[in-house]
């Protein structure tokens, strides 16, 4: 019926043509052929699957970003060989949450809010930027994408949010816990080992049978839907959680790295903390403190826990990978692997992640997309994790999503020789930034401090440069761009309220707003007056090469009800300088003030505290 009612179609638009009767026929039949071949035509092609491999806290310990000797990583390297690999690329922030929270909808933490953990694990509830958000498997689900997942992808697990982003998740999209816990906690089966304070490493022991890592059961689940068949096309996430802390594996990976061979990273002979300012000398402070690290003999094994953990992971890579190429769809999966952060070890005498240096920010970043990305090809270019969402989208040929910041990255995958690619910046708590250029780090803390470090000629963060006059030029271009940051950050966050005064409110050194030496001695003296004590707070300004002077002043409230005019105490120039209490018969009011910069735990940074003690 369909092919007579076709012929009849077109038998009557060729007897209206003015072509020769023996020329229409030819014209028919060629018209007819190509209708009906159209017909059995092979359908569209499937457009590319996505697969999504997340690993937490791994640093650039990879053999191809050169960050340790020793660290055994053939899979990391097969998947480089495979697509691109980025050399520079920095987190959103060196904190998990925040970290994960940027690149899943897109939106920096700088214009979003989300400065930490708390507030990740209920991202929308804690940012109204983010209430009507689009995370990129849902922005897949959109677009005809099967979404489906298992691992840490975001962080900790609020049941809305995957659900949301997957259509199937393991172990469940039920989950009303975190994520790990359903799965079991590997560090219940560590084994020797030592618990320090934030950080626990030692090797893994299975009583059951064919024990098997919370990573090994996420990989398994993720092969598993790898090798399943599928006509619709997948976003497929991975989410592996070493070498994140407790730095705990099987026996066989520590055996790969015997203690007594154990490299640890390379540290200054002299303190590369004294060129930096109150606030950069306090991002060094962490937990565990290095120096116990080092009293309790901690180091090589927690390097080698950490080396461990690495290889672990790497191999959880190579199951996906080889599930990949036995399901024969490799050529239509574009790949992308990342880490969330970096890692301390000892650098600057800090541990773990929580700081805008290079250890904490760089991260390994590869992309493998068929017909695109060329075998073995690297950049140096500074890219970020923020730019992932766009340039994913991009290569699955979806449109973009207007919302999310960042870059496509795709010129850059199309040309690994672009150098015009625009510096990237990193976030660490409120007015904290770190703008990373092809070759410097430059770093603004929230009490004005600054940092500046030039990677080519010092790959390790040893020298500020922020004071030297050879890089005054550039230092202008850099202010200005984080002039640009702090706006946007002040727009979309506006500035916390400080109470100017605490009248009559007992005082704790305990307290965040006010830690530290210096208030802990005036508590001292607060507690011995036993009355009551007012704190006005007010803003000061300083910077490390013109530091201010730390100088105690002293007024005194006279009988006819003025104070004498501020008079500087001789010899108080000390941080942790203690006014003396003064001894007399007589009631009158002695008040004492400090100016100067006070360490960056101080939440109002650069501060004047004025106590007054009633005698």
């Amino acid at each position: 019926m369909f092919f007579q009612q076709l012929s009849n179609a077109m038998k009557f638009v060729l007897k209206k043509s003015t072509l020769k009767k023996g020329v229409r026929g030819l014209l028919f039949l060629t018209l007819l052929n190509a209708q009906v071949l159209s017909l059995f035509a092979a359908p569209k092609a499937k457009a590319k699957d996505l697969l999504f491999i997340a690993i937490d806290d791994l640093n650039d310990w990879v053999n191809y970003l050169e960050g340790h000797p020793q660290s055994i990583t053939p899979n990391l390297d097969r998947l480089r060989k495979m697509g691109m690999n980025f050399t520079n690329c920095q987190t959103t922030a060196p904190f998990c949450g925040p970290s994960r929270v940027a690149l899943m909808t897109g939106i920096s933490p700088a214009t979003s809010g989300i400065y930490e953990n708390k507030s990740a694990e209920d991202f929308q509830g804690h940012s109204p930027i983010l209430k009507d958000y689009v995370s990129i498997p849902h922005y897949f689900q959109q677009h005809n994408y099967k979404a489906i997942g298992s691992g840490k992808i975001f962080h900790g697990h609020i049941k809305e949010i995957y659900a949301e982003a997957f259509q199937e998740y393991s172990p469940s999209l039920d989950l009303t816990t975190k994520w790990k816990n359903n799965l079991g906690d590997d560090s219940k089966k560590i084994v020797g080992g030592a618990e320090l304070e934030k950080l626990k490493y030692g090797k893994i022991a299975f009583k059951e049978a064919n024990g098997k890592m919370l990573d090994e059961k996420t990989t398994d689940w993720v092969v598993n839907k790898i090798l399943q068949k599928d006509d619709q096309a997948r976003f497929i996430a991975c989410g592996i959680y070493k070498p994140h802390n407790p730095l705990a594996a099987p026996q066989k990976y520590f055996d790969k790295f015997p203690l007594e061979k154990i490299i640890l990273p390379k540290l200054p002979a002299f303190d590369d903390l004294k060129d930096l300012s109150a606030a950069g000398q306090y991002f060094s402070h962490s937990l565990p403190k290095h120096e116990d690290v080092i009293s309790g003999g901690h180091y090589k094994a927690l390097v080698q826990a950490y080396l461990a953990c690495i290889h672990f992971a790497d191999e959880q890579v190579g199951k996906v990978l080889d599930a990949l190429e036995k399901s024969g769809n490799m050529d239509n999966t574009i790949i992308v692997l990342w880490s969330d952060h970096g890692y301390h070890l000892g650098e600057k005498h800090h541990w773990r992640k929580h700081t805008l240096w290079e250890e904490a920010t760089r991260v390994p970043m590869m992309i493998v997309a068929p017909g695109i990305t060329k075998a073995g090809t690297q950049s140096s270019e500074p890219v970020s994790l923020l730019d992932l969402y766009p340039t994913i989208v991009e290569l699955a040929n979806l449109p973009p999503n207007p919302k999310v910041e960042g870059k496509s990255l795709v010129p850059l995958l199309r040309n690994p020789a672009k150098k015009d690619m625009p510096n990237v910046y990193i976030t660490y708590e409120r007015g904290n930034h770190a703008i990373k250029t092809d070759d410097l780090k430059y770093i603004k803390y929230r009490d004005g401090s600054e940092e500046l470090y030039n990677l080519k000629k010092d790959p390790n963060e040893w020298y500020n440069l922020i004071c030297d006059p050879s890089y005054s030029t550039v230092l202008i271009s850099l202010r200005d761009e984080m002039k640009e940051i702090l706006k946007r950050e002040a727009k979309n966050q506006p500035p916390r309220i400080i109470a100017k005064e605490l009248a009559d409110t007992e005082y704790e050194p305990s307290q965040p707003t006010f830690a530290g030496k210096i208030n802990a001695d005036l508590h001292t003296q607060l507690k011995a007056s036993q009355k009551p004590a007012t704190l006005t707070v007010t803003e000061v300004k300083g910077d490390l090469c013109s530091p201010m002077v730390y100088q105690w002043q002293e007024r005194v409230l006279k009988k006819d009800g003025s104070y004498t005019a501020w008079s500087n105490i001789k010899g108080a120039t000390q941080e942790n300088y203690t006014p003396p209490l003064l001894k007399t018969s007589h009631k009158y009011r002695r008040q004492v003030k400090y100016d100067g910069i006070l360490p960056s735990w101080v939440s109002t940074e650069h501060i004047n505290i004025s106590v007054v003690l009633d005698k």
